[in-house]
């Protein structure tokens, strides 16, 4: 009976351990993977590499805190907030969605609009078929298609 209750008690503890130690939940290491994929790493300005993909020191760090502040149940704005007031909007591996950043979001569609715009113009007037001349319209539709057609009949006539 005592066997019993030592084994219980040691599994018990076993498994709490295991917890502890591998105290991330799919949910938090999916939020952590979002949170390090929208940093950069502090010593990678210069490459601009995210902290999920350099592997200098201090981007192993910056996961470390990244993952206590979770388990403290910190959110995944409150996170990036705080590197952001740490470090500036320049840690961020994409500029937010307002005021004058909004800009680099959108003028790349803006971009591309406008030039579809200025190739549709060009080849329309490029391509363009040109009137009918006044002196033209005056004319038979067929008269001169009657002289032509017969002029070639003439031509067929001398070679066959």
């Amino acid at each position: 009976m005592v066997r019993g209750l030592v084994r219980k008690i040691s599994l018990t503890w076993i498994l709490l351990g295991s917890f502890l130690l591998l105290n991330i939940s799919p949910a938090l290491a999916s939020t952590q993977s979002d949170i390090e994929n929208s940093l950069i790493c502090p010593a990678c300005f210069a490459e601009s590499m995210s902290v999920a993909a350099c592997q200098d020191s201090t981007a192993q760090q910056i996961k470390e805190e990244i993952r206590q502040k979770l388990a403290l149940g910190q959110t995944k704005v409150e996170i990036i907030k705080t590197y952001v007031d740490q470090y500036g909007e320049g840690i961020l591996t994409s500029p937010p969605k307002k005021g004058f950043n909004l800009m680099a979001w959108v003028t790349p569609f803006l971009g591309i609009m406008m030039g579809g715009t200025l190739i549709y113009l060009a080849l329309s007037r490029w391509v363009k078929v040109p009137s009918v001349k006044k002196s033209q319209a005056k004319t038979k539709p067929g008269a001169l298609d009657d002289y032509y057609e017969a002029r070639v009949e003439e031509e067929f006539k001398k070679y066959l």
